[in-house]
């Protein structure tokens, strides 16, 4: 900003003027006294920022991550924004930021602390010492892991917190470190101690399902409820993943005979509240059924004892099972691998294999009847809001998007790997957030965002 010197004050001289035709007057001398100029400021406002946008991630929990960069002031920044791409919470970081699916949380190691910034700005400072640190962040959850150490015992203790630094529970692991923490969504933790002493009763019950199991005990931090010694199938046949959006399955039993099978084809499942329901699966799906998905009460099993050409829904709350048996089911992949079929409550979508061995998708109602006049091209990644999501096998950069009626929505160029599916806005490769049918869903509003500086 410049400042103009102040100018001196001034005072005009003397004169006197002799005219031939002029009357002869008298000299008088004038002083003329000229007020002195006071220096102001000039007033220059500060350069407007220029932004560019460095990265972005797809929308969870209501909240995306995205990094940008001030061309203006030179400086990197990272944030999160909502569903009308408003800023929220940001704060300057020049390092590439690692976890970008945290609910709208945001955190950060510096030196030995640990800062989680909420999305109103809030930030929480978890100092790291000897016998301290964080051991890990899911979604907007912290596990503080604590060590203590003395003459006459031995102590592991995991704290857990939530996004605005409250203690919601802690675990003793015993004596020695826990061996996993599994985190399933929603709030659910699953820890498995390094050492669990285990009664006789439990022993019995251990080996009496058919599948090899596993004591595990179980946090549900929207109930604040803990289940104990609760028995999870460890095998690799049925669940490779305990985490069903919006539950967890908690222990079951194969559907084959054997004289250690007590539990035979017992599921039990509980949702993110810690209500658990116990199932039991019919004999036609065969002796090792196979989990696929869940999604709003419904979910979806195979029969890999005949080479997964049976798909099975089942309904949680009607207690209901309802089997594929339309045209396609010759036409069905064997979901060995991944993607598998999708389901959102009343629909479910199952991938086929054409003549051309190319992948094609079939809609299924909630009775598993098929939908379409014929399959669409493309294999199911996700369903959600009327919206099914497909994957191009040959370009895992492309996503098309249809209604449930089968008519195409867009083709969008994103990473099927990268987004999310929620809250009906995708990322494309160009980094735009862009709606379902391929229109932008919106301008991200740097303006309204919350700047949080870290404490030093």
């Amino acid at each position: 900003m410049s400042e103009t010197p102040a100018s001196e004050a001034s005072s005009t001289e003397e004169s006197t003027q002799e005219s031939s035709t002029a009357p002869e007057t008298t000299s008088v001398s004038e002083t003329t006294s000229v007020p002195e100029t006071i220096s102001v400021p000039e007033t220059t406002s500060a350069p407007e920022p220029s932004y560019r946008l460095n990265e972005a991630s797809a929308f969870r929990g209501g909240m995306a991550y995205v990094a940008f960069y001030d061309e203006t002031a030179q400086k990197n920044y990272c944030g999160v924004i909502d569903t009308k791409g408003t800023l929220q919470a940001y704060f300057e970081d020049s390092a590439k930021y690692n976890d970008q699916s945290n609910n709208g949380y945001l955190s950060i190691r510096k030196d030995k602390n640990y800062y989680v910034i909420a999305p109103d700005g809030n930030v929480t400072t978890y100092e790291t010492t000897e016998d301290s640190k964080v051991y890990e962040v899911y979604d907007s959850y912290v596990i503080l892991q604590e060590h203590k150490a003395g003459f006459s015992e031995v102590e592991w203790i995991y704290h857990i917190y939530d996004g605005s630094g409250k203690e919601l529970t802690s675990y003793s692991a015993g004596e020695r470190e826990i061996s996993s923490i599994f985190y399933a969504g929603e709030g659910i933790f699953l820890f498995r101690p390094s050492s669990r002493e285990l009664t006789e009763e439990q022993k019995n019950e251990q080996a009496s399902y058919g599948y090899s199991q596993e004591y595990w005990d179980v946090y549900f931090a929207q109930s604040d409820t803990w289940l104990k010694d609760q028995l999870i199938t460890n095998g690799n046949y049925a669940f490779e993943k305990y985490s069903c959006k919006d539950g967890v399955f908690m222990f079951r039993g194969s559907s084959q005979e054997g004289s250690n099978n007590t539990h035979k084809g017992e599921f039990a499942y509980a949702d993110a509240k810690g209500e658990v329901k116990t199932f039991t699966v019919p004999e036609e799906i065969g002796q090792r059924p196979y989990f696929i998905s869940h999604k709003n009460g419904a979910m979806l099993f195979a029969d890999t004892d005949n080479n997964f050409k049976s798909i099975y829904r089942y309904d949680v709350a009607d207690d209901k099972w309802t089997s594929y048996e339309g045209e396609y089911v010759e036409n069905m992949e064997r979901p060995s691998y991944s993607p598998f079929p999708v389901v959102d409550g009343k629909t479910a979508a199952i991938r086929l294999k054409g003549a051309d061995n190319k992948a094609y998708t079939m809609i299924l109602d909630e009775n598993m009847k098929d939908v379409l006049d014929s399959p669409i091209p493309g294999y199911p990644v996700a369903m959600g809001d009327g919206v099914l999501y497909l994957g191009d096998p040959d370009n895992n950069f492309v996503i098309y998007c249809y209604d449930l009626k089968g008519k195409e929505l867009a083709e969008i160029s994103a990473d099927t790997s990268q987004n999310w599916f929620e809250d009906g806005i995708i990322v494309d490769n160009e980094k735009q957030f862009l709606k379902t049918d391929g229109t932008p869903a919106f301008e991200i509003d740097y303006s309204k965002g919350k700047l949080v500086t870290l404490p030093e």
